[in-house]
């Protein structure tokens, strides 16, 4: 067994564990549709973290070049998976709590985009230290620096404008 294809294991189950939240989240908005408040914002950060999880497990086979991982490395490659986890779990409400998605979003605006934004930082410059190549080391940090802002103010509308530039992006 390559370094690769034993860390990338354990990488792959937290990546697995948030994408089987966010895909049990969509079949529970599907269930309780009638009663759920409709809220573009918490579906545009809900789809955006769907896409970043995939997108995110994709971007690993770039490192499946790399002959050793130190542990420092692995902790950085961990720590992506664990923060975008943290931020599903943040942003998607049990079952029971559905109903309320909006006042749930505004409690929880802050700790999400916090720990959101974080997992666009580490792992992109880690891979730019190693590499050399910056060109995607810029473009996922200012997308992070972009969610970030998100943070800075309640306006619903600067939020909007946020997730969507950061979701096109």
């Amino acid at each position: 067994m390559s370094p690769f294809e034993f860390t990338i294991t354990l990488i792959s189950i937290v990546i697995a564990l948030g994408i089987a939240r966010i895909l049990g989240g969509y079949a529970d908005l599907i269930q309780h549709r009638k009663e759920t408040e409709h809220s573009w914002l918490f579906l545009i950060w809900f789809s955006f973290l769907l896409l970043t999880h995939v997108g995110w497990w994709f971007s690993l086979w770039g490192s499946s070049r790399d002959e050793i991982f130190s542990l420092s490395q692995f902790i950085i490659l961990l720590s992506v998976p664990c923060f975008l986890f943290i931020a599903t779990r943040l942003l998607i409400p049990s079952e029971g709590e559905f109903h309320k998605i909006t006042k749930r979003y505004q409690t929880l605006r802050v700790p999400f985009l916090l720990t959101f934004s974080v997992s666009f930082l580490p792992g992109p410059m880690l891979r730019g230290f190693s590499t050399g190549d910056w060109s995607i080391a810029l473009y996922l940090t200012t997308v992070g620096s972009l969610i970030l802002a998100g943070t800075l103010s309640p306006n619903m509308r600067l939020q909007y404008g946020v997730a969507s530039i950061a979701g096109l992006i």
